[in-house]
């Protein structure tokens, strides 16, 4: 059972292994992003402006969506440790309040989704069997009571 166990989990740390960082390097990227407040307001965001300004805003916005054309993917900050990452190319729902920009490498998460998915089943599997070999071996060493002896013929 624990040789089993050992198994899926090595098969799935070797399979998830190279498909986690299949993504744009940021250094490769090409794009812009349009940041889009309120008052339907567009601030369009170059790489080189990102790169020359450090990300830094002049104002602070509030940012309702995102519109990313390119390659690139973004990192919005906000106050303190509030963040949204923003890796698909459309329009993508922002709210809150933006201080910065980075350019941050795309990390590929569908990839992860498949293997995380099978391990989970995998182990809800194992334990389920497991349940059952307890179970059953629980029954068949249960030692009868009087009563039960008393109902034998």
């Amino acid at each position: 059972m624990k040789l089993l166990f050992l198994l899926i989990t090595v098969v799935t740390l070797c399979r998830c292994q190279g498909n986690v960082f299949n993504g744009q390097r940021m250094d490769t990227c090409e794009g812009s992003i349009t940041l889009h407040t309120k008052g339907d307001e567009a601030k369009p965001l170059s790489k080189l402006e990102i790169l020359e300004k450090s990300g830094e805003l002049e104002d602070a916005l509030f940012v309702e969506y995102s519109h990313i054309v390119g390659s690139c993917c973004y990192r919005l900050r906000g106050r303190r440790s509030r963040y949204i990452d923003v890796t698909s190319t459309g329009k993508n729902s922002v709210r809150m309040k933006i201080r910065r920009v980075e350019i941050i490498d795309c990390v590929a998460k569908a990839n992860l989704l498949a293997p995380v998915l099978g391990a989970s089943a995998a182990l809800i599997l194992i334990i389920g069997i497991a349940s059952v070999v307890i179970i059953r071996r629980r029954r068949m060493q249960r030692v009868p009571t009087e009563d039960e002896h008393a109902t034998q013929p």
